[in-house]
Formats: structure tokens, sequence, C-alpha cells
């Protein structure tokens, strides 16, 4: 036996379907060990709990062969696990030539008897704890009884959930223990096996597809029809796929657990079937099963069931383009709600955000840090954000980069990569040569064929969709403020009231010089107008316009929140990512600031009027309201200056605002008149 070989076994003695932070422990041992991927995923795609090909790439690309788990770790655990070391293709001196496993002791993926295990097995009753506990049904289960153990689990009195191939051979089975993680039978994959609850299916008559044994029982009970066991939600699609097949008019309807509804009505298009989402409100994860449990009423159960919805013609969008009446009978019944933010006055839900820099800024690594922390609850530079799945669509960045990118903000922040591949899904775009809304044959302007697939793909309840960026997706005229507000509005169809777009967009080369004084973005005001929140970032520079190495990000607009917000970045050339560098606390700090400099404009402008030499009302031409109070004292640093003109035109237009300050015409010697400015006390 060479080392590989060697290798391979003591890896498939342990159970894969183990907790996540030991499976990322086993992989590292076994790259240190020096197996290939194909090694670890093949090892990893039988598990209970195996999400993907690529959250296992994931996993297996971050790690550093360097890294503090060496190859000695896995061949430890194996040990541990029963496995017992070959030498020179024997047994080992003064040890008995190890015998073919049989249904006891510690489970050795490579010689496991998985078939004998089920057929020693006695029949399940309905007074297994499980069974009980979960309102099931006994039927075609069995029980295990003896000394048996996967990966340290003891499987004494596991409920077995036989997995049948297409053919109806057994393939597999799925342990559940009386107490611990559901266990797989070791070396005999589940993917692709299923298991039906209430008798066989028949073309023409509905049949229902869940995750789990449990959601099966409450479909079944609730309804009277087969329930397929899909063991786990990666194989949902393969199943549904193979049953259209095999029953071209059976309606199919996909029971989705609570925050997986987009995957449900994209394989119910797939295959032509229907979805059945969980109650508004429920939890993360909350499925059929839970909701049997809480109600205790299969009518409710069947009544939910029945709520089954057919996936609308993808390219049908006439109900879009016809405004919506609002119901204002139910409006009066209701308590109206405040805005929802995402991201605290920087991301609104149920609406499409503007980030516009020049090239280089940063913006595209900004924006996938903001993705890495929606996905994991960490805060974005200091700010509070609710957790989210993402999808980022990159036409900016190939593969390589994000990944060199990914890795870093999330060494950043402490998180492994394997921890944000279950819900944050990135796109690479830098092939694609067609945009999402572009000009017809017949010179019409409006969504492609492009942009229905990929809506398709993206966005849904509750995720947050970032596009990188929208030189690539709008191929309309820039300046046409009908056409930018049309494409805007076709990007929030992507989203849910409870999700949010950030758009990235680059800035043409006047706005790019012009840094704090600029507008903050190119083409037509419909970019402007078109978005209720506007983040603009630009290179900071000090009054005699050198750059001082810092990125400002800032608030430009916020039709629901407050306009100014303001951060400070640098490259952090450590970590390789952009850091927050500003002492300004994001919440309480900003607000006294801002009042700090209301009272202090007020003060400067009452001064002049006392003295008789007036503030100018004017904010354009040669002596300005900011020019002229910038040369007094009294003005805070945030204020004075290039760079802190446009901040003090914000606040005194704030006070005018409010009615705090207000303009008067006086005569000057020369006998013109002027407006200035005064604040009654």
């Amino acid at each position: 036996m060479n080392d590989a070989d060697r290798t391979r076994s003591a890896l498939h003695a342990l159970d894969s379907g183990c907790p996540r932070d030991e499976w990322v422990a086993i992989a590292m041992a076994a790259k240190a060990a020096g197996l290939d991927f194909p090694d670890f995923h093949s090892w990893s795609e039988p598990a209970h709990n195996y999400r993907n090909e690529a959250d296992c790439r994931a996993v297996w690309r971050s790690i550093d062969e360097a890294g503090g788990i060496g190859a000695g770790t896995l061949f430890a655990k194996a040990r541990e696990a029963g496995w017992r070391e070959p030498m020179n293709g024997h047994a080992r001196p003064h040890q008995k030539a190890q015998e073919p496993r049989k249904p006891g002791g510690k489970a050795d993926g490579s010689s496991f008897d998985f078939a004998a295990v089920w057929r020693d097995s006695e029949a399940a009753t309905a007074q297994h704890p499980y069974i009980a506990r979960k309102l099931g049904l006994p039927g075609g289960l069995r029980v295990y009884r003896g000394a048996l153990t996967l990966n340290g689990q003891a499987l004494d009195g596991a409920l077995l959930v036989p997995a049948f191939d297409a053919d109806g051979n057994l393939q597999s089975w799925q342990a559940i223990p009386p107490a611990g993680d559901k266990r797989n039978a070791p070396g005999a994959s589940i993917k692709g096996a299923s298991f039906t609850v209430g008798g066989a299916v028949h073309d023409g008559e509905p049949v229902y597809l869940c995750e789990g044994i449990g959601q099966a029982w409450s479909a079944h009970q609730a309804t009277g029809k087969p329930a397929v066991v899909c063991f786990g939600a990666s194989s949902i699609e393969t199943i549904a796929r193979q049953m259209r097949e095999r029953y071209p008019v059976t309606r199919i309807v996909i029971v989705c657990d609570a925050g997986k509804e987009r995957d449900g009505e994209r394989i119910a298009r797939a295959v032509g079937g229907a979805w059945v989402e969980m109650p508004a409100g429920s939890p993360a994860n909350f499925d059929m099963n839970d909701f049997h449990q809480q109600v205790r009423s299969l009518p409710a159960v069947a009544e939910l069931l029945a709520q089954a919805r057919e996936p609308e013609p993808a390219n049908d969008d006439r109900d879009d383009d016809r405004p919506r009446e609002i119901n204002m009978a139910a409006l009066a019944e209701r308590v109206p709600e405040p805005p929802a933010f995402i991201v605290p006055e920087w991301l609104p839900a149920g609406e499409v955000t503007l980030l516009a820099a020049n090239g280089g800024t940063g913006k595209s690594a900004t924006a996938l840090r903001l993705a890495v922390c929606l996905r994991t609850g960490r805060d974005f530079y200091g700010l509070p954000v609710e957790r989210r799945g993402v999808d980022f669509v990159s036409f900016e960045d190939a593969e390589p980069v994000i990944h060199w990118r990914l890795h870093r903000i999330c060494l950043a922040l402490g998180v492994a990569p394997g921890d944000v591949a279950d819900g944050l899904r990135i796109f690479d775009g830098t092939k694609c040569v067609s945009a999402w809304y572009s000009r017809g044959q017949f010179g019409e302007t409006g969504p492609t064929a492009a942009f229905y697939a990929m809506a398709e793909r993206i966005g849904g309840p509750g995720r947050v969709v970032i596009v990188d960026g929208s030189s690539d997706t709008y191929a309309g005229n820039e300046n046409d403020r009908a056409q930018v507000k049309a494409f805007i509005r076709m990007l929030r169809r992507l989203i849910a009231a409870d999700g949010a777009l950030l758009l990235l967009s680059h800035v043409d080369k006047m706005a790019a010089k012009s840094g704090a004084e600029s507008l903050g973005f190119s083409g037509s005001t419909g970019w402007h107008n078109g978005v209720r929140c506007r983040w603009y970032m630009y290179a900071e520079t000090d009054e005699e316009g050198t750059e001082s190495g810092r990125i400002a990000l800032e608030v430009r607009k916020s039709n629901l929140g407050r306009t100014g917000a303001r951060m400070l970045l640098s490259f952090d050339e450590a970590s390789g990512t952009f850091e927050r560098v500003d002492t300004e606390t994001p919440q309480r700090g900003r607000a006294f600031q801002r009042a700090d400099e209301a009272d202090a404009i007020l003060a400067t402008i009452r001064a002049a009027w006392a003295a008789g030499d007036p503030i100018p009302a004017a904010t354009s031409g040669t002596r300005t309201a900011h020019s002229v109070c910038d040369a007094r004292d009294g003005l805070p640093a945030s204020l004075k200056g290039r760079r802190g003109r446009q901040r003090f035109n914000r606040a005194l237009e704030e006070l005018r605002a409010a009615g705090a300050v207000r303009t008067s015409t006086v005569k000057t010697s020369s006998r013109n008149t002027r407006e200035v400015l005064y604040a009654p006390d």
C-alpha cells in the first residue's frame, strides 16, 4: 500500500457527516497529508450535511498547507475511529489480521457492510422516540440495536431511514440516533437516493419533495399523497429531474424550508412544478414538520400545502409594467411601519442603492466586504448589519481576483471562508457580452434575455444583490433620464421588500478629478433621482489637492434616512484590505458632531449680525457664506477649507429649512442690495 492509499484509507475511516468545525479540521489534515481535492470531495459527498461541491472547493482552497494542523491529526482521528494501519500490505506485527467488519464496534468506510446493518435491524414502531416527537409514521423504517458507533456517535436505538436508488435498490441509509446528529452509512453515498412515504408515485397525481423524513411525514399525512425524502437540500433538484423524466404529468411540489424559497422556485421552474413556502416570519430552516408540531393540526398543514405556487412565465413582465393600485381601506386598518434598513442609514430594504467611484478607488473590494459582513452578521466598518443571504454578480473581477480578495477579507474579519459559502453566491460575469438593458432591433429599449435568465438565479426573499457594475449591465444612454430610471426600476424587480440591491458604478473623468466637490455620479440626474440611496467614494485630498492616502465613503443621498453619513478608509498593507481609520463614532458621535457644527454656524452668523457685518447668503461666487464664515474664528475643522465647504453648505441648508437661519435684504454703502443671513434667538 503506497502513501496515498494509506492516507485515503485513513480518511474514509472517518464520518464525513461530523460537525462542520471538525470537518474543516479533517480537511486541513488531509491536505497536509498530500491528498487532492477529488479525494476530499468524494469522501465529503455522502454526508447528510453535504452542501455542494462549491462549498467543499472553497474550504479546500482556503487551507494553507503550512497551517497549524498536520497530517498526524488525520491518522490519530482515524485510529480513534477504529482504523488500523497496515504495514507492507499485511497486518501489523503482534496483531491478528483484521477480519471483515460486522455490525458492531466502530465502522470503517472501506469495509463496512451497511446492507447487513439494515438487514439485521428490527422494524420500527410508532413508539420510537423520534417518530413520536415528530408526529411521524413507522412504515418502511427500522431500528438498529447494537454497539456500532460512527465517528464517536453511538447508534444503539437509532432510527434507520433507507435510501433507495432510482431502480429501488438499497443505496445507503441514514441513522437518526436517540441523541446527537444524523449519520449516513459510511462508504455508501446517499446523494441522489430517496425514500418515499405513503406508497408509490403515480403519474398524474401530486408528489411532495422534502429535505428530510419529518417534512415528508407531515406532507403525506395531511394530503394522503406520496412524499419523497431527498436527504438534504442539495439532492432535491436531482431527484425532481429524475421524477419529471419518469412521471411526465405528475405535479411535483417542492416543500421549502424557510430561507430556501428562491431555490424552491428555481427547481420548480426547471421541472415545471410548484413550491410551498413556510408562513411569513418563520425563522431560518423552519420546516413543514416544525409547523405541524407547532399547530398540531393536519388540516392546517394541508391548507399550507394547498398554497403551493407555480412559477410565472420568465418573460411575462406585463404586471410589472402596470402600476399596482394601493388598497387604501387595508392601509387604514394597519399601523404604518417606518422604512427598514439592512445597514442603518446606509442600505435601505426593498430599494436600489448606488455606489459610485472612480476606477481603482476600492469600490469592488468594499462591496465584497459588505457581502461577507451581511452573510456572517459581522459589523461593516463599525456599522451593525442584519444577517442576509447575498448574490454578488461581478462583471469587473474574475474568480481568481475575487478569491484573493475574499480570502483576505475573511482573515481580516476572523471568519473561515467556508462559513460564507452557504448563503453567499458569487457569479463571475467577466466573459459575458450581453447587457441586462439595451436597445432592440426596432429601436426600443428594455430588459434583455440575459436579464431574465439571471433573474431566475439571484435575489428573492431577504437576499441582498450586489451588481458590479452598471456599465456592464446597462447599454442604454446614460444621459437619457427615462432610460436610466427604467433600468433602475427593472433592477428593483430582482429583490423582495426585505431585500436590497447595491449597484456599483464608475464616474467620469471630471467627477473623478473633482473629488469631494463632485456630484458623485455621471450622466443623467436619473442616476441620482432613480435610486433611494446613493453612496460616493473618492480619494481624500487636503486644501492644496494633495491626496492623503485615505478614501472617503459618504452617503450623498438618502430618501428614507439621513444624508451625510461618512467614513474614512485606508488600505492596510499587512491584511491586504481596506480598514476604517477615522475616529468618528458611527451613530452617537455623528449626531453630536452635527449638533456642534450647527451651533458653530449659528454662533458665527449671530456674531456677524451683532457686529453689523452680516454673513452673505450666497453659496456661489467670490464671496459666499462659507468663505466669509471660514475667515472668522469659531468654525470647527470639519467645516473649514475646501473639504469642509460642502458639509458647511449642507448644514446651512438644514438650518434654513428648519427656520433657525433666515435671510434678510440689506443696502450696501454703494446703495446696492444684497441678501444676508441672520439667526433669530
